[in-house]
């Protein structure tokens, strides 16, 4: 991968420097304690310098999340770029495990980066073997950020699924095999739809390709915002979804698991 140009750095500080002053008006956040992505509102939007990410130093702290989709991912220099933590797509419904789970989590906590698996749900199947599913897959538990259930595929058409029910099933299952309060991926539509506030009590990642974060009014405060899907990374070849953490570094070491029960 080329190295930026003056003009992308520039754009980029210019980036950076509107995501602070929004970050500092924005309540301060009390931590509780995916290729498949969304439909977001933003979501076809145009290229912007906030899709750039280079080394910074202060400011809000930002982590990518990665599936198999990425490819071969150089930590060594994700972690140089400025990137503090990554999610890592683990799991799929019933028997799919990605490809490249265990190579990508070895290499981040390799590099240094606090890491988390997700688990890409299928509502209309049985939450609990999925969430023994992710489980035996993942190693999650101390030294990890909490688990994440992937919210956005809707049920099978014409199956009578409470989604909001059958999530619980699986964040509960989670939770007490793990002592971590697992987060809940979603989206502005997905929650409007299935969600409401049914799960609000979970600590929620919301996806919205935009230039500040609009969660639906009873969703609570956001932990993590996943504010594009065309990312530039030194390290990961092509485009990777970029987030923030809504705190500072003690905010998100405070996240990470202790020892499973």
């Amino acid at each position: 991968m080329q190295d930026y140009s003056a003009s992308d750095q520039f754009l980029f500080l210019v980036a950076v420097a509107g995501i602070a002053v929004f970050m500092a008006i924005r309540p301060s956040l009390a931590p509780s304690g995916v290729a498949d992505r969304t439909d977001s509102p933003g979501l076809d939007r145009p290229a912007q310098a906030s899709d750039v990410v280079a080394a910074s130093s202060g400011g809000p702290l930002q982590g990518i999340d990665v599936s198999h989709y990425q490819g071969e991912v150089d930590w060594a220099r994700v972690a140089a770029s400025g990137m503090s933590f990554t999610f890592i797509k683990a799991t799929e419904g019933l028997r799919y495990v990605d490809p490249r789970f265990d190579v990508n989590q070895r290499g981040a906590k390799a590099a240094g980066l606090l890491a988390g698996a997700y688990h890409f749900f299928h509502p209309s199947v049985d939450p609990v073997a999925q969430a023994e599913h992710f489980l035996a897959t993942a190693p999650v538990g101390r030294g990890w950020l909490p688990a994440v259930l992937d919210l956005e595929k809707p049920p099978e058409r014409g199956d009578q699924i409470n989604v909001a029910k059958a999530a619980r099933m699986w964040l509960d299952h989670v939770e007490q095999a793990t002592g971590c309060r697992p987060l809940v991926y979603t989206n502005r539509s997905f929650w409007q739809t299935h969600l409401d506030n049914a799960l609000a009590e979970f600590p929620l990642w919301y996806a919205q390709y935009a230039n500040q974060p609009d969660p639906p009014e009873n969703a609570p405060d956001w932990s993590f915002w996943q504010h594009s899907q065309r990312g530039q990374v030194p390290g990961v070849d092509g485009a990777v979804d970029l987030n923030l953490f809504g705190g500072d570094s003690d905010q998100l070491a405070a996240l990470l698991c202790g020892d499973a029960q």
